[in-house]
């Protein structure tokens, strides 16, 4: 039933058991998309072999924990004429019938990435990190890191910490 399948940063070929027959499942997909550093046992399998962007060549964002955002820069520019997987998707979806406006609109990863952080985030963010502009809140950003929406004072953490492991 599955027509494509992309497999990124994992190799189901070698770590899933023989009993699983992932190479016959395999073989019934019409376009098989790897992406890896190495033509490995799911590698073999594909039909495309891509290879990836490193993780310090790429933009991205992350909910941490609910209400505190990172954000992702990258510190080389990409190597060897590679792409992120993020902007491989990407490129991918514009060309998609079915896309949304927000993807449409935007000409690459990186002005999706900033977009998304200008409709949803800037708003939520706080007086002292939005400065007089969305230009002010972005190079904010940029410089720290990180933003918090709620104020985590009065949030309870996701998880547990024992200060006493360290």
């Amino acid at each position: 039933k599955v027509k494509t399948l992309i497999i990124h940063n994992v190799n189901p070929g070698y770590v899933l058991p023989k009993e699983m027959k992932f190479s016959e499942a395999t073989a019934k997909v019409e376009t098989v998309i790897y992406v890896g550093n190495y033509i490995d046992e799911s590698g073999r399998l594909a039909h495309y072999v891509l290879p990836p962007g490193g993780a310090m060549e790429e933009w991205g964002d992350y909910e941490l924990q609910k209400g505190l955002y990172s954000i992702q820069q990258p510190t080389l520019r990409p190597l060897f004429d590679t792409r992120s997987f993020n902007e491989t998707l990407y490129a991918w979806s514009t060309k998609a019938t079915a896309v949304p406006a927000k993807v449409k609109s935007a000409a690459n990863w990186y002005e999706y990435v900033r977009g998304t952080w200008k409709s949803e985030v800037f708003p939520k963010a706080p007086a002292n990190a939005k400065g007089s502009s969305f230009e002010d809140f972005w190079n904010h950003v940029l410089q720290t890191g990180a933003v918090a929406t709620l104020n985590r004072e009065k949030t309870s953490p996701s998880r547990s910490f024992n200060a006493a492991s360290l």
